[in-house]
């Protein structure tokens, strides 16, 4: 049965359509994604943004005849931010490589990058999310890869992330985690 004809059963109320609908967009998703996006979890990662997206947008949708392209729509999206958002990161890895060539023999440095990761480990053994959503910032991943990624919403990765660097410089100062 084609997916237009399961999400017009889906959309008359037959519940086993949306199980076969998603089972059959989920194959047809992962199959695309593998052949463009070179590494398999990154595929992965690509397939569930789109199926997540499809879910929650369809209700949006009027046409039954479109779904197919819609959806398939959706996905290339999702590929086409996946490169976007890869390249961004990419780019930060090598300024960041580029700035500890020339500033990497300072002896401040060492100690700054020593007293860094020791905060980190203090902030991670007593806040984990905290330190986990530092990473996720400084490796370049956005605001809604990274709510997606830990179930969150942008209001409260928002604070949870101001609670962290505010927690991370008073570590700095002081060498302590203090809530």
């Amino acid at each position: 049965m084609s997916n237009s004809d399961l999400y017009r059963r889906l959309s008359d109320g037959d519940p086993a359509a949306q199980k076969q609908l998603y089972e059959q967009l989920y194959v047809s998703f992962r199959i695309l994604a593998r052949h463009r996006v070179a590494d398999w979890n990154d595929a992965e990662e690509v397939v569930q943004a789109a199926m997540v997206k499809v879910s929650s947008k369809l209700d949006q949708l009027t046409e039954a005849e479109r779904f197919s392209a819609w959806a398939h729509a959706i996905l290339k999206h999702e590929i086409v931010d996946h490169y976007r958002t890869a390249g961004s990161r990419r780019n930060r890895e090598v300024e960041l490589e580029d700035s500890s060539l020339s500033h990497g023999q300072d002896p401040d440095d060492r100690q700054l990058k020593a007293k860094l990761k020791e905060c980190l480990k203090k902030l991670n053994a007593v806040f984990g999310k905290h330190a986990r959503i530092l990473n996720l910032r400084y490796q370049g991943y956005s605001t809604g890869e990274i709510c997606q990624r830990m179930s969150l919403t942008p209001n409260n990765f928002y604070v949870i992330l101001s609670r962290a660097r505010s927690m991370l410089k008073n570590c700095l100062e002081s060498g302590e985690i203090s809530s």
